[in-house]
């Protein structure tokens, strides 16, 4: 993953990283200094984007219907 990737999912996701850091548990230190070079994004966090998504998009759903 690319910063620029990186940046973008936490845009759509309407996020910033000291949600993420929240949500993980992770220091907010370790994520900011993640830039895909020399510390590389870990390999588990586009799936985490995407079963963060998921869950949104399905949290919606469930409000919408009623539940």
């Amino acid at each position: 993953m690319t910063r620029a990737e990186f940046t973008a999912w936490l845009k759509k996701l309407n996020l910033d990283k000291k949600g993420l850091s929240a949500m993980t548990g992770l220091s907010y230190n370790s994520i900011n200094n993640w830039n895909g070079e020399n510390k590389p994004f870990p390999s588990w966090i586009r799936s985490w984007f995407e079963n963060y998504e998921m869950a949104q998009k399905y949290k919606a759903l469930k409000e919408a219907l009623g539940d």
